[in-house]
């Protein structure tokens, strides 16, 4: 069966491993996040506030805390709950439990965003910024609109994210294989994150 490479699929980030060799899954701890925040999608990367809850990273911060993968408890209320989506909807609790994957040491598979100039294989090991839109999440599916900033690349350590390699799957190709399917999706490290010491410069 025929596979149609680079599909624009928005979904943000979908852990894949640690860089030790290990599952992600023990990385995964219970989080708080307040009403008076942002929504918070699934494979959202999220950061810590100063009042000890999490919230949906935005495009100036720095630190990130890790990957929100949905709600812990959620009761299926009835067919608009937005919590049965996975997505934290802050207008619904005043509090509510998270569950994110820690991004210490994180490996993320995450697709590029298509636009400008398209990562090659000479981008590897290179620090990259996001697109944080929130008009890119996806309220139906509760999936997140993030995605690489492909034209963001510098050395600077603050950087939220290293391109690690691309996906190796019949349906994904690097975008210069053919420039009209430019959304590639690549494994990255989580570079910056308030578990772990300051980020590393890009290669």
């Amino acid at each position: 069966m025929a596979h149609s490479p680079n599909v624009d699929r928005k979904d943000g980030f979908t852990p894949s491993g640690l860089i030790f060799g290990l599952s992600f899954a023990g990385n995964i701890r219970l989080f708080s996040a307040n009403g008076s925040d942002a929504d918070i999608y699934r494979g959202d990367l999220v950061t810590a506030q100063a009042n000890g809850m999490l919230d949906q990273y935005a495009a100036a911060d720095v630190d990130s805390a890790g990957v929100f993968l949905g709600m812990s408890g959620v009761e299926l209320r009835s067919v608009g709950n937005t919590e049965a989506l996975g997505y934290y909807d802050a207008s619904e609790g005043a509090s509510d439990n998270l569950l994110v994957c820690l991004g210490f040491g994180l490996l993320s598979e995450i697709q590029e965003d298509g636009l400008g100039t398209a990562l090659v294989a000479a981008d590897r090991y290179a620090n990259r910024e996001l697109i944080v839109d929130n008009a890119n999440n996806n309220t139906i599916t509760g999936l997140s609109g993030m995605e690489i900033n492909s034209d963001s690349g510098t050395t600077s350590l603050t950087l939220p994210i290293k391109i690690f390699d691309i996906v190796d799957r019949p349906d994904n190709q690097l975008a210069s294989v053919d420039t009209s399917l430019p959304n590639a999706r690549w494994t990255v490290y989580h570079n910056h994150t308030i578990f772990a010491p300051a980020g590393r410069v890009g290669i």
